[in-house]
């Protein structure tokens, strides 16, 4: 009788012997070996096994890069973090150009017991269709808009690109209207281009634990804590981001000014959905007013919620500090909301991320601003919508000297992947314990 193994233990066996027998054939893991059984590749072949860390989004990557240079990449790593943290990467760098990279997500469904709820998902085929669902429904809308002004191909095309370049929270368009202001200018007017593309950067933004959530639990009493945070400080700050930039550009001719009332109203929401990390534009954002443009910086850093497509310090982390403020000021200990405790742990780890973010958001304006003497509430501008990948311009970026162009590089590079790497860490990482424990000393705060 042939012995008996478990099917993950199979594959990691069978993925060593084609190791030997392709020598173009490469693995890449998440810290996952010993569970999803690549290890039998690294002891067989360690010179073509890559141990990415935790890191989904960058292992799909860079195994869509070998790809591309004649590899063969098997990704490996738990489903839950296949399909919940790089399907972005999965979607647009293997899928759509149809790339040769295998992706293996073991331990599906709640298979993973031991290891507890954030390990476990059901939904990791789900995701997957519903990306695709959603994609779709955006882009049949745009092509039947499209049609009459470009015909079938092209309106098929523009349809399509559009459509996921929104849900993904990418900003990216080829339109190439640089005659009306490029990127979306040319529809300001049109609600249907404008509702479909808020509707994708909304849905994919808010992100897809919280669509599962509500999808389960149909009733917003019954939804987790995090997701009615999620719902209730993004609706805030669509609603009160439109209504703070309608009321500041309301009779300003290079913004809202020249538009009808109505137009205006939609122009202004329009603004209030892009600004988190979208990066589409309906009129020209250096014409925005200081003001505008603070408002405007406040609600790129925030950006969308975690496990979504969008950037940005996440709605939740600043609803937590927010929260901790307000606890403060009524002297309490703890953080509370809906009838729960929030941990001081969460509290330190939101504080210590938003200070990060906002100081590198400041020394990078800094350095624009000194080294192409550019204003530096454009400075500012430029480097929050590089550090939480936006993607809006007050279009001095073009004419920014190489040195300040590569900090942007840098900071688009690391808002991608350093914020989510240090969101990862604050969860993962496990709390070293203190040998030394001194005696508490009082200072003045305030």
């Amino acid at each position: 009788m042939a012995e008996k193994i478990a099917t993950r233990e199979a594959y990691g066996k069978a993925l060593a012997a084609l190791a030997e027998k392709y020598p173009d054939l490469v693995c890449f893991d998440a810290d996952l070996a010993g569970a999803t059984m690549t290890k039998y590749f690294k002891a067989a072949c360690p010179e073509r096994f890559f141990d990415m860390g935790i890191a989904e989004a960058d292992m799909v990557g860079v195994a869509a890069g070998m790809s591309l240079c004649g590899f063969k990449p098997f990704v490996n790593t738990f489903a839950m973090f296949a399909a919940g943290r790089a399907w972005e990467q999965v979607r647009n760098s293997v899928a759509y150009p149809h790339l040769n990279v295998k992706v293996v997500g073991s331990h599906g469904g709640l298979s993973v017991g031991e290891d507890g709820a954030t390990h476990q998902c059901i939904e990791d085929f789900a995701i997957m269709r519903g990306t695709a669902a959603v994609e779709g429904a955006g882009a049949l809308i745009l092509f039947f808009r499209f049609l009459p002004e470009f015909g079938f191909r092209k309106a098929l095309w523009y349809g399509v690109f559009h459509s996921i370049s929104a849900f993904c929270n990418a900003g990216f368009d080829v339109l190439a209207d640089t005659d009306v202001g490029g990127s979306l200018c040319r529809y300001a007017t049109d609600p249907v281009v404008n509702f479909t593309i808020m509707a994708l950067i909304i849905i994919g933004g808010l992100g897809f634990a919280v669509w599962g959530d509500i999808r389960h639990n149909r009733r917003f009493s019954r939804m987790s804590v995090y997701t009615r945070l999620v719902i209730l400080i993004t609706t805030v700050l669509i609603f009160g981001g439109a209504g703070i930039f309608a009321a500041l550009e309301w009779n300003n001719p290079g913004t809202l000014g020249v538009l009808t009332p109505s137009q205006k109203l939609m122009a202004a929401l329009f603004q209030s959905v892009t600004l988190r990390t979208a990066g589409f534009a309906t009129f020209d954002q250096n014409a925005l007013s200081d003001i505008s443009k603070a408002v405007a910086d406040f609600l790129m850093l925030v950006g969308g919620s975690s496990g979504s497509t969008a950037g940005g310090v996440k709605t939740v982390t600043v609803g937590v500090i927010l929260l901790a403020a307000w606890s403060t000021a009524r002297g309490r200990t703890s953080v509370q909301i809906m009838k729960r405790r929030i941990p001081q742990q969460a509290v330190a780890n939101a504080s210590a991320l938003f200070i990060l973010v906002l100081l590198l958001s400041g020394l990078g304006a800094a350095f624009l601003s000194i080294a192409d003497h550019v204003s530096l509430e454009n400075a500012l501008y430029e480097t929050i919508s590089a550090l939480c990948t936006v993607g809006l311009t007050t279009g001095i970026t073009s004419s920014l000297c190489a040195a300040s162009q590569i900090v942007l590089i840098i900071f688009m590079f690391f808002g991608r992947l350093g914020i989510m790497t240090i969101s990862v860490g604050f969860m993962a990482a496990d709390r070293a314990e203190e040998r030394v424990s001194y005696a508490e000393t009082k200072i003045m705060i305030g």
